[in-house]
């Protein structure tokens, strides 16, 4: 991973999925993560259960670095950054149209937000 970076001597890495890596890409992650550079590592995966905060490569991430929990509990929550968005670009819904655009985006702020822009064009 630190040999990637063909101009900087700092490195950005960013990893998503919710499948564990293999033992040799947890063994590079981990290697990253301790190492002493100014390289970034910004894993993004669905919220960990007990069980998967116990073990070593999630102990590893939490002594290492900042883990921060973007999860949004209920969809109130979700509508409540959608209609500050909207604001933001001068939209007013009716209520249905909340709801079908939480519906429609499958409850994903960034496409929700893609659909505003959108609408905000017209």
């Amino acid at each position: 991973l630190n040999s990637l970076s063909l101009f900087s001597e700092r490195l950005a890495v960013e990893v998503h999925g919710n499948i564990k890596p293999d033992p040799a890409g947890l063994a590079q992650l981990q290697q990253f993560i301790q190492s002493p550079a100014e390289n970034i590592l910004v894993i993004v995966m669905p919220r960990q259960d007990g069980a998967a905060q116990k073990t070593k490569f999630y102990q590893s991430i939490e002594a290492n670095s900042v883990v921060v929990n973007l999860t949004l509990q209920n969809a109130q929550d979700r509508l409540n950054i959608l209609k500050d968005e909207a604001n933001l670009l001068g939209l007013k819904l009716h209520q249905d149209a909340w709801e079908l655009l939480l519906t429609q985006n499958e409850n994903n702020l960034f496409a929700a937000q893609q659909s505003l822009y959108r609408l905000s064009d017209l």
